[in-house]
């Protein structure tokens, strides 16, 4: 996968699925706002990835610039593509998100949300389809600068979000 790799079509692939994620993205937090002023719902707010506003490119380039590369490279270049040998696209898709997701829960030492198996599904298809892990490796790189970013987000504006919510 990186000595072939189709970028045009990664690119194409990436492209939808960023788009598809976006709106995905402005439903959920506008129902998610929506909840929180209208409907009583109260969330803990707690940043997971960034604990200090100094620790922001710390956390950067650990979790944008190189977990990207070498989790996809091992989970789709190695895992994906060998469990493809042997069981098939959609159960090769399947395993490698779900390992994806066990790396996460012991590399965090807790059970961690859903979204980290949804994620490396979404990588795992974005792998099969383009053939190439420029389009994996990109949306893990976005994801978690997402991530990292709305902690910093909170960290710097608490009583903004805690404002836009409607918990004060």
């Amino acid at each position: 996968p990186l000595y072939r790799p189709n970028i045009f079509r990664a690119l194409k692939i990436l492209a939808k699925i960023i788009l598809w994620g976006a709106l995905v993205t402005i439903i959920l937090v506008g129902g998610a706002i929506l909840l929180a002023r209208w409907g009583g719902v109260r969330w803990t707010l707690i940043p997971q990835n960034v604990r200090h506003p100094d620790h922001y490119w710390i956390v950067f380039v650990s979790s944008v610039l190189w977990a990207p590369i070498i989790e996809e490279l091992t989970y789709r270049g190695v895992v994906q593509a060998r469990l493809r040998q042997c069981v098939g696209i959609w159960p090769a898709i399947f395993l490698s998100a779900l390992t994806f997701w066990i790396y996460h829960w012991i590399s965090f030492r807790t059970i961690t949300s859903p979204h980290h198996f949804g994620a490396g599904l979404l990588m795992a298809y974005s792998y099969e389809r383009s053939r190439s892990l420029v389009a994996p490796i990109i949306l893990h790189a976005l994801g978690n600068l997402i991530l990292i970013s709305g902690d910093l987000f909170y960290l710097t504006h608490r009583g903004f979000v805690e404002r836009l919510l409607g918990y004060s």
